[in-house]
Parts: structure tokens; C-alpha cells; sequence
């Protein structure tokens, strides 16, 4: 926990100051998602404080480079993403403001199942998202 202090006035006694602890939460259990589907991998700012000015790094520890999405200085930054990610992920830029740092990722693979890692590096804060990858099979 990143636990910062903010005073008002030129006296910085305790009883002027807030204690003000920020965390990044992700879902407690597995996301699942079939193979060619769209999947919301959540994680949030708590509490809400407008995330649209952070720096934002998704990353999968088992892949190299690891970044699947990076947003930095209020853009994504393309050059970073590992290669198989080209055009699948994004940011719910409208909810950035609210905290929601929750990343889309469209045309699920099976080479998608695995950890992944939302970080917002001015916080030191992350959070661990798993997702489980499944093909539908139809009987007939």
C-alpha cells in the first residue's frame, strides 16, 4: 500500500493532515473467456482518483518483452507491446477518469491464458489478473 500525506496551511501537525492510502484491485478469481471472444480484464483504482494522466502497464511476466498494453503521457505507446497483442488490447478510455484501469482484449487466443499484471508505476501498485482460455465445442 503507497500511503501518502497531505497537508493544508504551513503547519503540518497530525491533526491537519489525511492519511491516504491508494490501492490497485483486480478480481479475486480467474476471468474466463472462449477462444475468438472479447474479455474485460478488471482492475481498478481504489479509491477512485482519475487514472487518465498515470502511466499504465499491463504485462504478462512469461513473455518477452512482457508489455501487452502501456499507456503513457495520455497515449498508448505501440512500441513496447509484445507482438502477439498488435491490435487486440485496449483501455476503457471513458473510465480512466473513475479509476477503472480495466484492459479490453479482443480475439482471445488459447496462447492467451495466463497472469496478467495491471501496474501503475507513480503508485508502486499492481495487481494480478488470471485468465483461463477455453474453445467452445459444439455437439451435435
Amino acid at each position: 500500500l503507497l500511503q501518502t500525506q497531505n497537508c493544508s496551511g504551513k503547519q503540518h501537525t497530525p491533526s491537519k493532515c489525511t492519511l491516504n492510502t491508494k490501492i490497485v484491485v483486480g478480481p479475486s478469481q480467474p476471468v474466463l473467456a472462449t477462444v475468438g471472444s472479447d474479455v474485460l480484464l478488471s482492475c481498478r483504482l481504489e479509491p477512485a482518483v482519475d487514472a487518465s494522466d498515470m502511466s499504465i502497464e499491463w504485462s504478462r511476466g512469461d513473455r518477452d518483452p512482457s508489455y501487452v498494453y502501456v499507456w503513457s503521457n495520455r497515449e498508448e505507446l505501440e512500441s513496447s507491446k509484445h507482438p502477439d497483442y498488435e491490435g487486440r488490447t485496449s483501455l476503457l478510455f471513458g473510465q480512466l477518469e473513475s479509476g477503472n484501469i480495466s484492459l479490453k482484449l479482443s480475439n482471445v487466443k488459447l496462447s492467451d491464458k495466463g497472469k496478467y499484471r495491471c501496474f501503475i508505476p507513480r503508485l508502486g501498485e499492481g495487481s494480478a489478473v488470471e485468465l483461463v482460455v477455453g474453445e467452445l465445442i459444439l455437439k451435435v
